[in-house]
């Protein structure tokens, strides 16, 4: 098994401000205040990416398989891809777009 992880900036409590980036999903981004420290965020929350190493992996791996296939393999074989699960605590209301991106990018 095979662990990446990222920690996120949490949204204060009350100072959420929904924002539409589609028709289908509000996400939200934040208001600093006294409280926070005028940051908009308070405290902080883990994303994971995890590889289980299944059979098929690791056939993939020791054939030489390329990163991009083995990753597509991956996803196949049930891993969630760290950037889709800094989006879905952002659909949630619990960080930012912006802080999936800013820490994903950084």
């Amino acid at each position: 098994t095979k662990i990446n992880q990222r920690l996120l900036e949490l949204i204060f409590e009350g100072r959420d401000i929904p924002t539409a980036i589609d028709m289908q999903t509000s996400y939200y981004t934040s208001t600093g205040c006294e409280a926070c420290g005028g940051t908009g965020y308070n405290g902080r929350i883990p994303i994971y990416e995890i590889l289980t190493i299944t059979p098929a992996i690791e056939n993939a791996i020791e054939s030489g398989l390329p990163s991009s296939r083995l990753r597509e393999l991956a996803i196949s074989e049930g891993m969630t891809e760290l950037a889709l699960s800094g989006l879905h605590q952002a659909a949630m209301g619990l960080t930012s777009v912006e802080e999936v991106y800013f820490k994903l990018t950084s």
